[in-house]
């Protein structure tokens, strides 16, 4: 697995918010279609499932119950493999933070695809945006928003 800089600076990342029906899946695949460029739909949601919930981060136990939780929902709910171990190791001392955890999941699930843009789409999570711009500062946030009334 390539390791690009722990603090994000030279990561490109991409998260997707948006309310429910709003056409997001539709544009996280066009999105996904670039051949540089790949976004998880309503999968990962790391801020709805993880994100604060396994403090204090820098402990290792926590670490690896995050990425072990993780792991379990993702293969049990979406059939997607996480390697625990791989993840645990590349994280390994460089970083104690929800960001770095962040980054080498979505680095670990898009390694076989070779693309350098990755993203996430998590829907109706526009409270997260400032914790995902701190995490990966050179991110992106797409916003999509829709009149209910529609």
């Amino acid at each position: 697995m390539n390791q690009i800089k722990s603090d994000g600076t030279e990561d490109r990342f991409i998260f997707i918010t948006t309310p429910m029906r709003s056409g997001s899946t539709l544009l996280t695949r066009m999105l996904s279609a670039h051949p540089s460029v790949d976004i998880s739909y309503d999968s990962l949601n790391f801020f709805r499932y993880c994100y604060g919930r396994y403090d204090p981060i820098y402990d290792p136990v926590q670490r690896k119950r995050l990425l072990k939780d993780t792991s379990y929902r993702l293969q049990h709910r979406f059939g997607m493999e996480l390697d625990v171990e791989r993840c645990y190791l590349n994280i390994g001392d460089q970083d104690f933070s929800y960001g770095q955890v962040y980054r080498t999941i979505l680095r670990e699930l898009f390694e076989k695809t070779g693309k350098t843009v990755l993203g996430d789409k998590e829907a109706l999570a526009w409270t997260k945006i400032p914790s995902f711009l701190e995490m990966c500062p050179n991110g992106k946030v797409i916003v999509i928003l829709r009149d209910p009334r529609d």
